[in-house]
């Protein structure tokens, strides 16, 4: 089966809807990804016969349950080739997606590959996410922040809570709000990780007295579990 036609498929399964537009810009980057992975070691070669279910999928797979508030910026975290950044871009044009990774190499490529899509809510940014914590202009600037199975969950919170926009709302109200409309609120650390994350989660609430921290398995109707590399998503309101 043609791989737009299946995401299609996929999306339609979970009651997710993506025109063909958006299956097009996939298309088109997932081209691009496996070009220069040639060159820069941007997704395993392993993984490259499972870009869709595994990547592409994976990225974006929690928007099937939960979406993001309209208009947001959000910061992806160690992005590699991307991703979840630049799916998540063309999922939902109206974000604002910085892409980060402290590797110049990968950026260049990636740079290079955001040259030839039309995603003007992107762009791009090469430092070590602790460095950039450190930085006035970026503190407390983006609404979101998220990382794909890029750090332990304290990590990402010691690097990423400078840098995000205090949520406005009271713990309750942040997980209120949370179950009522599936929005996940402006505020939020958003990591896609698999294993097991009990002690990972518990290490973080000690470290850091959370405000939330929240876990939501991961299923996709139509893919077999073992093709999907993020469990779980896991919704840090420091």
């Amino acid at each position: 089966m043609d791989n737009g036609i299946w995401l299609k498929t996929v999306c339609t399964k979970n009651h997710f809807n993506i025109s063909d537009q958006k299956i097009l810009l996939i298309e088109k980057y997932c081209n691009e990804l496996l070009s220069w992975n040639q060159k820069v070691n941007l997704i395993s070669r392993v993984s490259e016969e499972l870009l869709w279910s595994r990547h592409i999928v994976g990225s974006i797979s929690f928007l099937f349950r939960f979406q993001l508030e309209a208009k947001s910026s959000v910061l992806d975290l160690g992005t590699g080739g991307g991703l979840p950044g630049i799916p998540l871009a063309i999922m939902q044009p109206d974000l604002r997606v910085m892409l980060l990774d402290s590797i110049q190499k990968k950026i260049n490529a990636v740079n290079d590959v955001l040259s030839r899509l039309p995603l003007p809510n992107t762009a791009t940014i090469c430092s070590r996410a602790e460095n950039l914590s450190k930085r006035k202009e970026y503190q407390g600037t983006f609404d979101y922040i998220i990382a794909r199975a890029v750090a332990s969950i304290k990590d990402i919170i010691t690097w990423g809570r400078p840098l995000l926009r205090a949520s406005q709302l009271e713990p309750n109200d942040f997980q209120a709000e949370l179950e009522r409309t599936g929005t996940i609120p402006k505020g939020a650390i958003l990591l896609l990780k698999g294993g097991e994350l009990a002690q990972e989660t518990e290490e973080a609430r000690r470290m850091f007295k959370l405000r939330g921290c929240y876990q939501f398995p991961i299923t996709v109707d139509g893919i077999d579990p073992s093709e999907l590399s993020d469990k779980k998503l896991v919704i840090v309101c420091p």
